[in-house]
């Protein structure tokens, strides 16, 4: 998988960095004995930012409509 920005990975419960490797994948450092448990999830934070203006904007154009509409239904 190619390296993006937003990637986070826990090792074992615990957050551990991603490193960009061989310039184009993802990379991280896991001790060589043992037996782990590695969840890497991808978290864009444009993404979350996006979400969040997308949903102002709907709730604004709601309120907004209703008002429009309750106006011409008063008239």
């Amino acid at each position: 998988n190619t390296y993006y920005p937003g990637w986070e990975a826990n090792l074992n419960g615990k957050p551990i960095p991603v490193y960009m490797a061989d310039s184009l994948v993802k990379g991280v450092v896991i001790p060589s004995e043992g037996e782990y448990d590695l969840v890497m999830e991808y978290k864009p934070r444009f993404f979350t930012a996006g979400l969040v203006i997308t949903a102002l904007t709907f709730t604004i154009s709601i309120i907004f409509f209703y008002i429009k509409w309750k106006n011409l239904k008063l008239s």
